[in-house]
């Protein structure tokens, strides 16, 4: 096929409701799938404890909406200056990054880059969560440079194979949560594919080390990403 590269943006931005959004899930109550983290210390290591405390006293989510508010307000009060040379740092690293980086995300699946532009929100905390549907996904401030490079590399990797080909994946999966292992999984070839442009190792998260391991074998005598994606299905039916 010919692939249509188009002329994609990540527009870097910071929103305190959406910062408040990503408190919400994953410190009043952690929302995401574990993947085999130890995930209580680490999302929270950044809070002082009378900040945490008063999260998690609250009795409903409209209340600990209100007291993240009043948490996120202080941090964002302390740390302005810094977080405003972290964005502006990231966006100059990126962008000189962006073209070859969306060639090879094009070239990797056999499929055209589907969206004109997304965003990246900067966020306090140290977990990312995105949105496919509506093309957004986070970045944060608590990493260095080139960790936030590939996370935006990590983000973007995860959006199209899900547009491209998360239904198909369920429908041979037959469960959600195992599609979601595959997609963390294949974050691997990040460390093969796209040398050059991620400056830090993907390491993945600790329950998919093995699929990883599989998919990176499977690589070498496998070229197409279909033909990847299909062992690495043929892989999970084996373990379940």
């Amino acid at each position: 096929m010919t692939l249509i590269i188009m002329k994609n943006t990540v527009v870097f931005k910071y929103d305190r409701e959406k910062d408040v959004y990503n408190y919400l899930n994953s410190v009043y109550k952690f929302k995401w799938l574990h993947h085999g983290r130890n995930v209580d210390d680490w999302v929270v290591r950044f809070l002082f404890p009378e900040d945490l405390e008063m999260i998690k006293a609250a009795k409903n989510e409209e209340m600990a909406r209100i007291s993240i508010r009043y948490v996120v307000k202080k941090v964002i009060r302390r740390s302005k200056l810094e977080f405003g040379e972290i964005e502006n740092s990231l966006e100059k690293a990126w962008f000189p990054k962006e073209k070859l980086y969306f060639k090879k995300l094009g070239l990797f699946y056999n499929k055209p880059i589907f969206f004109p532009n997304v965003t990246a929100f900067m966020t306090t905390l140290p977990i990312c969560p995105y949105s496919l549907k509506e093309r957004w996904f986070m970045v944060s401030y608590r990493f260095c440079l080139e960790e936030q490079i590939r996370t935006v590399c990590h983000e973007l990797m995860h959006f199209m194979f899900l547009y491209y080909y998360g239904n198909s994946a369920l429908v041979k999966l037959g469960s959600k949560e195992k599609v979601e292992v595959l997609k963390e999984a294949l974050t691997v070839f990040l460390n093969t594919d796209f040398k050059g442009i991620i400056p830090v190792p993907d390491r993945g998260y600790p329950q998919e080390k093995q699929l990883r391991d599989f998919l990176l074998q499977e690589r070498k005598g496998k070229q197409s990403f279909i033909a990847l994606m299909d062992a690495g299905i043929e892989y999970l039916k084996r373990e379940a």
